[in-house]
């Protein structure tokens, strides 16, 4: 079984005040979700997936910043061995690294 939650307006291209109380949301949301499975027993088995569509460019439009490559994805319950990342940092960020296409846009990496 499965069961989908959105949660829209992170595309804040100039107003990133609006960012924080998001992020806190989904927290607080996160915090309740993962005690509930914990309290019932249930949380080795309940995955907890959160994705992004997209990423963002590392330099300014100056209003703030624009779509990129390569979004986010975290995966959360009590069967992940977790802290670690599948993919690569860039060695450098730069305009001058070979991953950066144009205006911040770094190609992800994978492994």
């Amino acid at each position: 079984a499965a069961f989908v939650v959105g949660q829209g307006s992170y595309d804040t291209h100039g107003a990133f005040d609006t960012l924080e109380p998001l992020l806190d949301e989904l927290d607080i949301a996160l915090e309740s979700f993962s005690a509930e499975l914990k309290a019932q027993g249930l949380w080795d088995n309940v995955t907890i997936v959160l994705a992004s569509d997209f990423g963002r460019t590392l330099t300014s439009n100056t209003q703030g910043t624009d779509h990129g490559w390569g979004g986010n994805t975290f995966i959360l319950c009590g069967n992940v061995r977790g802290g670690r990342m599948s993919g690569a940092y860039p060695n450098k960020l730069s305009e001058e690294s070979e991953l950066d296409i144009g205006r911040g846009r770094i190609l992800p990496i994978t492994v």
